[in-house]
């Protein structure tokens, strides 16, 4: 199914989501409708995501959308523009790139292929006096405590036998000197003599336990400094070896540090041109769309001064902008000479029509030939049995005039019926209340109107539903259901009070003018509401006039 602007605008206003469309993105929808709906479908997702997550999802999908349908994205809440510059296939149509986007699509590489950062491994230590460490540290931890005996000093062992050696010597000198002044015989004397002299000697042997023990303990005292020297000694090599360490990794890190500063120079660059890029291809873009406006302003003129001409009756203008004359035109010409028709002419996307004169039409004369050739394509016999094309012709020429001109009225089995804008908006509320499982309102809505509709109106609704699945709601009889849904009520417009009577007529106007109907359905729902609740519309009329127009 190929949709329409129409279409996105008419579900975005339901919707209530259209004021959340960039011009962006409205651009989008005029250019591909069917884009529009899907962003739409996606912001009405995001609206109801629960986390921030899911919504950084959701628009991400619909910048996908918009990346791939027009080469932008909108950032992060939708409203932006930035321009991807990435050629591709749009519809199955290849869409190339301008030189713009050229230049961003090859920035875009090369910042998609910009290598990551990568330097070589900083450099380690390893403490090679490990193990010398170790040992050395054990060696003063691990010594025994001081211990000293005589039994076990050498020195001590070596005095013992010298200092008893000469004992016994001056003993025996002693005794030997003594015993030569009684001849020779040891007196007591003498033996006094040589125990003394080697008591002498015993007592010197003792004197040196003291200087020997002294001496030791300075041995093991030399000893325990020279192994904490050699511990000293060890760690102040290795403190050498890591402090060198140390200098090289600090070299290191101010080395890499350099080399990552540039790195991220280089990508801030790349980063900085591709923003200034985006940045120029929206202004270029923004320009386009000045000039897009201004030619669509000129095309309005020309469309409205072509209504001008085609009032006269030169419908040669709107044939030159491919809008071929018919009825429809007529009628809108009608009300724009009464002052009603605001709306877009058929065949235009703008612009309102203008036509010549009032509701009074144009007494006597005759009917221009064009104008005359236009009611002839649609009624080729001249007999013109829709009401509507009827006024419409009597705001330009009297019914004398026309008759002249071989143009006559008879609606015959057409019937007057509900006018147009008002039974297309009936029929579409009976659809949708269908579509919506809303059985029994549909069949009131039905009941409603069926009397006041005309044959043709009443086969093309049959014909309608049916073709939706809705047969059912005629129960095989092809009328609807039998009901009291009408007992009491107004059958037809002129059987409703002046407000309801002013209700119907405002909307009426407003539908054939081509206005928006979800907007008109909110107004005109408030106006029967109010109308209502103050007592100038009876309930018979809101309840009327409520499913008249395709409520519930």
């Amino acid at each position: 199914m190929a949709y329409t602007y129409e279409d996105f605008e008419r579900a975005a206003n339901e919707a209530g989501l259209m004021g959340q469309f960039s011009q962006y993105d409205l651009d989008l929808a005029r250019a591909h409708p069917e884009a529009g709906l899907s962003i739409l479908s996606l912001k009405k997702d995001y609206a109801n995501a629960k986390t921030a997550e899911q919504r950084a999802l959701i628009n991400e999908a619909a910048n996908q959308v918009r990346s791939s349908y027009a080469n932008y994205t909108g950032g992060t809440d939708g409203s932006q523009y930035y321009s991807t510059g990435i050629a591709g296939t749009v519809g199955g149509t290849q869409v190339a790139a301008t030189p713009q986007q050229q230049k961003i699509d090859q920035t875009i590489a090369r910042i998609g292929s910009f290598a990551p950062f990568e330097y070589e491994a900083a450099p380690t230590y390893e403490n090679k006096y490990e193990s010398a460490q170790k040992k050395a540290l054990d060696a003063v931890i691990e010594r025994p405590d001081f211990a000293w005996s005589p039994e076990t000093d050498p020195t001590w062992s070596s005095y013992k036998k010298s200092y008893l050696r000469e004992g016994e010597r001056a003993q025996a000198n002693a005794l030997a000197q003594a015993s030569a002044g009684t001849g020779g015989r040891a007196s007591t004397a003498a033996i006094t003599a040589a125990g003394q002299a080697g008591d002498y000697y015993a007592a010197k042997l003792n004197d040196m336990i003291p200087t020997l023990y002294k001496e030791a303990f300075d041995r093991y005292l030399k000893d325990y400094d020279m192994r904490l020297s050699d511990l000293g000694a060890i760690n102040s090599q290795e403190q050498l070896d890591y402090q060198k360490y140390l200098d090289q990794l600090g070299q290191y890190n101010k080395d890499r540090s350099q080399a990552y500063s540039e790195y991220q120079g280089e990508y801030g660059q790349l980063g900085d041109l591709l923003a200034a890029l985006q940045g120029q291809d929206k202004t270029i873009y923004q320009r386009a769309m000045e000039q897009e406006d201004r030619k669509r302003q000129a095309h309005e003129a020309e469309v409205a001064e072509a209504y001008d001409a085609a009032a006269m009756g030169d419908f040669s203008r709107l044939e030159a902008l491919g809008i071929k004359p018919n009825m429809e035109i007529i009628n809108q010409m009608a009300l724009a000479g009464a002052g009603k028709y605001t709306g877009a002419a058929a065949g235009s996307s703008t612009g309102g029509v203008r036509a010549a004169g009032g509701g009074s039409g144009n007494d006597g004369g005759t009917v221009d030939a064009a104008f005359k050739n236009v009611v002839l394509e649609t009624y080729p016999d001249g007999v013109v049995t829709n009401p509507d094309d009827w006024q419409a012709l009597l705001s330009h020429y009297d019914e004398e005039t026309l008759k002249a001109a071989g143009i006559t009225y008879n609606p015959g089995t057409q019937g007057a019926g509900l006018p147009n804008a008002a039974y297309n908006m009936a029929a579409r509320g009976i659809l949708e209340n269908w579509q919506n499982g809303k059985t029994q309102q549909a069949q009131q809505g039905i009941a409603a109107i069926w009397d006041v509709l005309n044959q043709a109106q009443r086969d093309n609704l049959r014909t309608t539903l049916t073709n939706a699945g809705a047969g059912a709601l005629f129960a095989g009889t092809g009328e609807p259901p039998a009901g009291d849904v009408n007992t009491g009520k107004p059958k037809t417009a002129e059987g409703l009070g002046a407000r309801a009577k002013s209700i119907y007529e405002t909307v009426m106007a407003e539908t054939s003018h081509g206005g928006s109907m979800a907007a008109i359905q909110a107004d005109v729902e408030k106006r029967i509401r109010d109308g209502y609740q103050d007592g100038s519309i009876s309930e018979e009329e809101a309840d009327y006039l409520l499913k008249l127009f395709g409520y519930n």
